[in-house]
């Protein structure tokens, strides 16, 4: 799941994908609690004169709607191929498939994900370190309708979302927790982890029971040096992971896609060469 805000709601608009992504459930407000305690923050779309704050989707969904979107557009996609090697000229770079296709393009973009093959072949240098968290990802079943509210509590092991989908007792949670209680909680039957997880969220929709399976993420932040080298551009999780705790991780790089298509078409239509150096350091410094 992905929280979409307003910018990445409008750049999918652009791109011809929002239409087709199915599921989509719009969240109004959001409400943050601290365990244990009267702290309480909300934010209602009526404050900020929107009929809505963004929405929670599942990943897949946007994927298959970019998928469509391309593949009724004039671009070659090409699915199921590995990249064996490339090598770089004056004029551009070389592809060779691991079916013997080759292919040059005078811009590689890598966005193939946090352990980008193309980013360590790159040899571009990385700042990693570890939250020390695990986040538990789930979809749950609730007593009480969520009424389109993405919620979010704080404890001293970590903070847990609980985030509306498109049934009104369908809830997907991301809970951030120290690996050894991550683990025991994957682990242990369902009972107990829906009595868990039920009092970690102060019995905010009643009785929570799982509707689905358990899954683990460590948790780690990573951060490129350098987003562009030579043709190589970085984008998306290939140039920066962050803790989900803010729900921007998908929004940085539909946000980084963005930035990189405006400055290359308006490049492009100054009849400048799209990989000049001077235009990719626009695209790293935004």
């Amino acid at each position: 799941m992905s929280a979409i805000n307003l910018a990445s709601e409008r750049f999918l608009r652009n791109v011809g994908a929002w239409q087709s992504i199915a599921r989509k459930q719009p969240f109004t407000s959001m409400s943050v609690s601290e365990k244990d305690s009267f702290a309480h923050f909300e934010l209602r779309a009526d404050d900020v004169d929107v009929s809505h704050l963004g929405y929670i989707v599942e990943n897949n969904q946007i994927q298959h709607a970019l998928i469509s979107s391309l593949q009724n557009s004039d671009v070659e996609v090409c699915f199921h191929q590995k990249i064996e090697s490339i090598a770089e000229n004056e004029q551009g770079i070389l592809l060779v498939l691991d079916e013997q296709q080759m292919l040059f393009t005078r811009l590689l973009v890598a966005a193939d994900g946090a352990n980008s093959w193309l980013r360590e072949i790159s040899r571009i240098p990385l700042t990693s370190w570890d939250y020390d968290h695990t986040a538990l990802v789930a979809t749950v079943r609730t007593a009480e309708p969520h009424h389109n509210v993405a919620r979010q509590i704080f404890s001293p092991k970590g903070p847990l979302a609980f985030l509306p989908l498109w049934e009104e007792n369908l809830c997907s949670i991301v809970w951030s927790l120290p690996p050894l209680d991550a683990e025991m909680l994957l682990d242990c039957d369902e009972d107990e982890f829906n009595h868990h997880l039920s009092v970690a969220f102060d019995m905010q929709l009643g009785l929570v029971s799982l509707d689905g399976p358990r899954q683990l993420c460590p948790l780690k932040a990573r951060f490129a040096r350098q987003q562009v080298k030579s043709r190589i551009i970085l984008l998306g999780d290939a140039a920066h992971t962050i803790h989900p705790l803010a729900g921007q991780g998908a929004n940085l790089g539909l946000m980084d896609a963005a930035a990189l298509a405006d400055i290359l078409l308006s490049q492009q239509k100054q009849g400048v060469s799209i990989d000049e150096s001077a235009v990719l350091r626009r695209y790293e410094r935004w």
